[in-house]
């Protein structure tokens, strides 16, 4: 489980969202979107079928990520507002596996 640490949060009300900002701090390797996803949805009290990752970006030097995510209020959604190639990665994140 990664520490988990939430730096802003931006309310989109036309795309019914909310935009995060967070940043990991991990042990041993960068953690992968599923953990990532859960950690969000359980620290912003949602379900994981609202949270998109839409981005990890490793900070050099140090053990922490900066996580770009997007928190839909309805999971009918994320299908029509999020880009094809998010899609893809959220729905192989969904079905378990991890995008390459």
């Amino acid at each position: 489980m990664a520490q988990l640490k939430i730096l802003s949060k931006e309310e989109k009300p036309l795309l019914a969202r909310t935009e995060i900002v967070a940043e990991a701090g991990f042990e041993k390797a960068l953690p992968d979107r599923k953990e990532i996803r859960k950690d969000l949805a359980h620290a912003l009290k949602v379900e994981e079928e609202q949270v998109v990752v839409a981005k990890i970006e490793p900070i050099n030097g140090v053990r922490k990520a900066k996580i770009i995510a997007r928190v839909y209020e309805k999971k009918e959604d994320i299908a029509k507002l999020e880009a094809g190639f998010v899609l893809k990665r959220f729905n192989k994140v969904k079905k378990g596996e991890e995008a390459k």
